[in-house]
């Protein structure tokens, strides 16, 4: 479960928030996960619309509903 504040880091449309975000978290591992996702894939799937929040106790963050972008424009919907 998400219990800090629910932020949005990255979107499928472009958008990465900025880093700190105004809840002051610090998100370029979250941007870092995107970018390899696409270079593990190599260059056919990333990982976007990242959102959620960091779990200070466990030191990571807690990410919801993702989308993913590929190649193949009808392989993920219309998110893709």
């Amino acid at each position: 479960a998400i219990t800090s504040a629910f932020e949005k880091y990255n979107s499928n449309t472009g958008y990465v928030a900025p880093s700190p975000t105004k809840n002051n978290t610090h998100h370029e591992a979250v941007q870092a996960f995107s970018h390899w996702t696409h270079c593990v894939t190599n260059w056919q799937l990333m990982v976007v619309d990242c959102q959620g929040g960091f779990d200070a106790a466990r030191q990571c963050f807690m990410l919801t509903d993702p989308a993913v972008h590929c190649t193949s424009n009808i392989r993920f919907g219309r998110t893709n």
